[in-house]
């Protein structure tokens, strides 16, 4: 059911078959993403919701691969999928992008054999880095957007690649990897690597970036490193969680950071004092997706366990550092007769009443 956004009174959505596994919020604040370990159950769709007028969701087919994730552009417009195995399978990776407002493919981006694939947009919107990481070798690929053009292809042997992200003026690249002890930095204009004396015990399984220049990474020691990115050096270290971060996500201002875990909890953070403000103990497996809303009032996490949370801010003491989140959203998507509609590829639901209202087309892609 979802509480009271954008006027709506509760109501009760349909959500994925499987597992969930990703989740993102467009920097618009008005759709949610979602996608599940897609080939468990057949369940080989990402599903889109608008959350302003609520009018209604559409689902777009996925290419073969168990892990799909996620990533918004910067307008809004378009959701970038990428397609990757899973933590033993590999199988040829690729990224489509989709239009939000037609619901056609509007590019579609051959990858690497991978074992995990993962999209980000720079923040300013015009180029796009794709990491295809499988067992000792890797692949960045990155492009000019929304062309497509392929501008530089990174191929890393040795090492197996988990993720990447821009630094706030767009000009770098930092990725991070299994086993690999250090964050990696490449000029995005040139495609050249630059020496990095940034160093994570065992490695890094995601990294996020601040609005002010703050680089959160995830390692093996179940800690969450903190870095400055102008003087490359380490600040902080966030300790709290029982197994590594799987997910990490800054608030629109930089001040607070959101981290999904394995332990199956969520955790707000403080940035600045590096306290945990929250613990969310609501999920029933680990913590795969989480994401922050562009108006900094609404935060969402998604699990292993198909259950989706959004949840809105209540209130907020800033001298005993504490907030409330009231959870306006939620499904754990257990259905036992999920019903015709789930036949096809792709559905588009009337999301006021869960109503089937028709099947998303594979519009060609562009110049293809």
């Amino acid at each position: 059911s979802l509480g009271d956004i954008g006027g709506m009174d509760a109501i009760t959505v349909y959500g994925h078959l499987a597992p969930g596994f990703d989740v993102a919020l467009s920097p618009d604040g008005k759709q949610v993403a979602t996608t599940a370990i897609g080939s468990s159950l057949g369940d080989e769709q990402i599903k889109v919701w608008t959350l302003g007028e609520m009018k209604e969701s559409r689902g777009f087919p996925t290419k073969e691969g168990l892990f799909h994730t996620l990533a918004f552009s910067r307008d809004s417009q378009f959701l970038a999928v990428a397609s990757g195995g899973s933590g033993s399978i590999q199988r040829q990776g690729s990224t489509s992008i989709w239009n939000l407002e037609t619901g056609g493919r509007h590019l579609e981006l051959e990858g690497a054999p991978c074992m995990f694939a993962h999209p980000s947009f720079s923040p300013q919107g015009d180029r796009l880095a794709v990491v295809y990481g499988n067992l000792n070798l890797g692949q960045i690929q990155i492009f000019s957007f929304p062309e497509g053009e392929k501008l530089h292809q990174i191929d890393i042997a040795g090492e197996r690649l988990t993720c990447a992200t821009f630094s706030p003026d767009g000009k770098h690249l930092l990725a991070a990897s299994l086993p690999g002890k250090k964050i990696r930095i490449w000029d995005v204009e040139t495609g050249t690597e630059q020496e990095s004396s940034m160093t994570l015990d065992g490695g890094g399984f995601r990294m996020a970036m601040s609005s002010q220049g703050i680089l959160a990474a995830s390692e093996m020691d179940q800690s969450i490193s903190l870095w400055d990115w102008e003087t490359r050096t380490k600040v902080g270290q966030l300790v709290g969680h029982g197994a590594v971060s799987i997910d990490l996500e800054f608030s629109p201002d930089g001040k607070r950071l959101l981290s999904g875990s394995e332990d199956m909890t969520a955790k707000l953070w403080d940035v600045t004092t590096q306290r945990e403000i929250l613990t969310f103990h609501d999920h029933r497996g680990n913590v795969f997706g989480t994401a922050w809303a562009a108006t900094g009032d609404t935060i969402a996490t998604y699990g292993h366990d198909g259950a989706l949370r959004l949840r809105s801010i209540q209130s907020q003491s800033d001298d005993r550092n504490e907030e409330e989140w009231l959870t306006v959203f939620e499904d754990d998507f257990e259905r036992e007769e999920p019903g015709v509609a789930w036949d096809g590829v792709g559905e588009n639901w009337k999301i006021q009443d869960g109503r089937f209202v028709g099947t998303l087309v594979d519009v060609p892609v562009a110049g293809g």
